[in-house]
């Protein structure tokens, strides 16, 4: 995996926002979102890697689901999970460009295609999420996408990858709306600032 050594984004001490409880097993509506998230790194670490096109490593890694993760997959549970898998490679494929161009943006010192394959791909998930989530909790992408940085990645991972994000948390209005054009920039921003609004009296009364 690539170093960083002296990589610093506005602050540099990772901060732990809203911690999200890890589960291997189902919950009540299907997959929990950890396990989607290191099935679609471990997929997108596939299709970076190769010429293996959507389809082919989709199934590939749907049909590890259970071993790896020790569960018994109902049918509904499967199909949801399918479903949302396939739309979050398909997506994060279809935008990898646009996605990469603002990463770059915000870490300007390391080109992308440089930047080791498991950190660019998780900031591709994160950043998709906080892109097409609506409307987005980001501190909860961050987190996770530090986790995934803490557990597949290098040493310095994690501050890299929360460094990145957090930079582009800073501008989500922004960014949001470069790769939506669709959205409404006023009725976005008012979503968002609900989300934040919302954790920090939540962090307050905690």
């Amino acid at each position: 995996m690539q170093d960083y050594p002296g990589f610093d984004l506005e602050g540099g001490e990772i901060v732990a926002h809203e911690v999200v409880e890890h589960d291997e097993r189902l919950n009540v509506v299907g997959w929990r979102p950890s396990i989607l998230r290191r099935v679609a790194l471990q997929a997108l670490y596939e299709m970076d890697s190769t010429d293996h096109g959507v389809g082919a490593v989709l199934e590939h890694h749907l049909q590890n689901l259970e071993r790896e993760y020790e569960v018994d997959v109902g049918e509904a549970d499967y199909l949801n999970f399918k479903a949302r898998l396939q739309r979050m490679l398909t997506q994060i494929n279809e935008q990898r460009l646009a996605l990469d161009n603002i990463l770059q943006a915000y870490a300007p010192e390391f080109p992308i295609e440089q930047v080791a394959i498991i950190d660019r791909n998780i900031l591709r998930i994160a950043l998709y999420e906080m892109a097409y989530t609506d409307p987005p909790n980001s501190a909860i992408f961050i987190d996770e996408a530090v986790i995934l940085a803490q557990t597949f990645g290098a040493d310095n991972s994690p501050r890299f990858v929360n460094g990145v994000l957090g930079a582009i948390d800073d501008h989500l209005i922004q960014v949001r709306q470069q790769l939506r054009p669709d959205l409404d920039p006023e009725g976005d921003a008012r979503a968002i600032q609900l989300v934040r609004d919302r954790r920090a009296s939540k962090s307050r009364s905690s």
